[in-house]
């Protein structure tokens, strides 16, 4: 299992910028060769030369590696993070728990991998893993802190129209929370293109019990 899971982290790590094998300079991937369908192939390909198994795992063992990747996240020390990032992989994308794919622990397991790869700083990963919860809607109890973490990733890696684009899908009904965050983003989206009269009217619609109301009011002077 340690075998597989190393050749998994390693291809999880490449298909961030090619799939495993391709290129440096080869032709981006097409819509039919997105991540997740090429990770399905690796998945593929280990069962075939035996490093894993398909057969659905019991919920215990989903349970118990969600708790063991948690706690290893909360150490901050570099080689943990690595490990949980590690575990929730193989929780999030492993054909054996696929089938668990509605339960509150998927969720918080890719909640986890989002945030842990964040820390890694392998953003477009990161993404991908927080907007599986986006796409279960805001019923799902992971939907807010999802969201606040897309955020966070967006202010750190790209610009911030494109994360504005990404976010629109699941912005029809959020929660106080999550609206605060948008009307944040997007109050930096417009400072950032020198449109100060839409930024400012974005800062000031920041509320008073989100995270970014101290950073809002100080961009407002106030």
């Amino acid at each position: 299992m340690r075998r597989a899971r190393r050749l998994w982290s390693l291809c999880w790590t490449l298909t961030a910028v090619a799939p495993c094998g391709a290129r440096a300079d080869a032709p981006p991937p097409s819509a039919a060769q997105a991540p997740r369908d090429r990770l399905q192939v690796y998945y593929e390909a280990f069962a075939k030369k035996g490093l894993i198994t398909t057969q659905t795992a019991h919920v215990r063992e989903l349970r118990q590696q969600l708790q063991a990747a948690e706690a290893l996240a909360q150490t901050g020390r570099p080689a943990d993070t690595h490990d949980a990032a590690l575990l929730l992989i193989d929780l999030t994308e492993h054909p054996r728990f696929a089938d668990y794919a509605g339960l509150e622990e998927l969720s918080a397991a890719h909640y986890a991998l989002g945030g842990t790869l964040h820390s890694l700083g392998a953003e477009p990963s990161a993404q991908r893993a927080l907007r599986w919860v986006l796409q279960k809607g805001p019923r799902d109890r992971y939907f807010a802190p999802a969201y606040r973490r897309y955020v966070d990733v967006a202010l750190a890696s790209q610009p911030l129209a494109v994360a504005l684009d990404e976010l629109a899908p699941y912005s029809a009904q959020l929660p106080d929370d999550a609206q605060n965050e948008l009307y944040y983003l997007q109050a930096r989206e417009r400072q950032a293109a020198r449109d100060l009269p839409l930024a400012k009217a974005g800062f000031e619609r920041v509320g008073r019990n989100s995270r970014f109301y101290a950073s809002a009011q100080f961009q407002l002077g106030v």
